[in-house]
């Protein structure tokens, strides 16, 4: 649902009579927007900064980002706001619908390293090591080649950092941004958070407009001309890493350059993602506000991050006689149509004969929470309430059977 609501901070930042500049955000994505009056988020206090260029107030047009392609559809292309901040710099999002801004920033993953830890310089630096990377991304693919990394797969940057933080993983690579953020408010600037460098690892943001907003587009790019020292300072606030990347994933050609500002990221629960042209997708994530009245008092020691529900850790696969060939029936009447007869696929990333060698121990909790969560923005659906939890066990214990390196194990 779209709803208007007014921040102090940015209805004052322009005292002429013109109309409001009109701007799409979201209400609960720090650290890049809030309707916190206390950490109204980078995107915003930029949106607010260029209101006072132009002269004009700006009005927050508030639209949860869940399903981002769907959100800019309903507010930014419908005409409902004038402009949005940190959309990826592509011509081709949106199917050409948008034009853009020069870019302001760019954003990634990043290196999660402890303050008192060596600085990794190449991946070389990570064997023997046990690193939480997220889930369904490309450092998770990455670190898939290289059988001398054990990966902690997580769902999200908070679960990361708290599996950092409890000494189950030795580093992290994580959404830079989101780590960062929580790294800089709640940790206490106790790790170090590194862009890293390569193919599918940084993407270029700008503010985004509808097509025919040209003359808006060209005072806006005016406008930031003179708002870059502002970009880096806000980052620093937020938290977002500043340090020199390291490159761990091969150089492309394709690869987005840091513009004004250090490299920065999004945020803490992967919600459904924007696409860029290289077929590699941009997480837009959220993280839980900082308070401002008990940030103070938080520490390493109790800093405690969302995880996967105690059903999916505890589940398992059926143990009872022929409960795989069983799987194997239900499976290929649903699941084989995107995932290949007898899973059977030659597409990698949904090939699920690749799941323990991506997933290691966590394969029977993630396929879990997958199946009853689902992943709309990649056409999985969840499965609840169509199957049962005996049903999603005798489809695991089918999956084992089909695993590439479960005869190794």
């Amino acid at each position: 649902m779209t709803y208007r609501m007014l921040l102090p901070l940015l209805v004052l930042s322009a005292t002429s009579n013109a109309a409001p500049l009109r701007l799409c955000a979201d209400p609960t994505n720090p650290p890049f927007s809030s309707n916190s009056p206390a950490l109204p988020g980078i995107y915003m206090e930029l949106g607010g900064a260029i209101g006072r260029k132009l002269d004009r107030p700006v009005e927050p047009v508030w639209e949860m980002t869940y399903y981002g392609k769907h959100a800019v559809r309903e507010t930014l292309l419908a005409g409902k706001c004038d402009l949005q901040v940190g959309l990826p710099a592509d011509a081709d999002f949106m199917g050409g619908k948008l034009i853009f801004s020069h870019p302001f920033l760019s954003i990634g993953y990043a290196l999660v390293t402890r303050g008192a830890d060596a600085q990794p310089a190449s991946l070389a630096g990570l064997r023997g090591k046990r690193v939480a990377v997220q889930l369904a991304t490309e450092p998770q693919n990455l670190l898939a080649e290289h059988d001398d990394i054990t990966m902690v797969t997580v769902l999200s940057p908070e679960e990361g950092m708290r599996e950092l933080a409890a000494g189950h993983a030795d580093a992290a690579i994580l959404w830079g941004p989101s780590a960062g953020y929580m790294n800089h408010g709640i940790l206490k600037d106790a790790y170090r958070v590194t862009p890293i460098a390569g193919h599918g690892m940084q993407w270029r943001v700008a503010v985004a407009f509808a097509e025919k907003q040209t003359d808006l587009r060209d005072r806006v790019d005016k406008a930031l001309d003179g708002l870059g020292g502002m970009v880096a300072a806000l980052a620093r606030k937020y938290g977002f890493p500043g340090q020199a990347p390291v490159q761990f994933a091969a150089a492309g050609s394709d690869e987005a350059p840091v513009t004004a500002g250090p490299n920065v990221e999004l945020a803490n629960l992967v919600r459904p993602v924007y696409e860029n042209n290289r077929g590699v997708e941009l997480p837009i994530v959220r993280v839980a506000t900082v308070d401002a009245t008990t940030d103070d008092q938080q520490s390493n020691a109790d800093y405690v991050a969302p995880s996967r529900s105690d059903a999916d850790r505890n589940f398992q696969p059926s143990a009872a006689p022929n409960a795989a060939a069983e799987g194997r029936t239900i499976f290929n009447g649903t699941c084989n149509h995107c995932h290949g007869p007898d899973a059977e696929q030659s597409v990698k990333k949904i090939d699920l004969r690749l799941m323990h060698h991506r997933y290691g121990g966590a394969m029977d909790q993630i396929f879990h929470y997958t199946v009853t969560h689902g992943r709309e923005s990649k056409g999985m659906p969840n499965w609840s309430g169509v199957f049962t939890e005996a049903d999603f066990t005798k489809i695991l214990a089918f999956l084992h059977t089909v695993q590439s390196d479960s005869k190794t194990d």
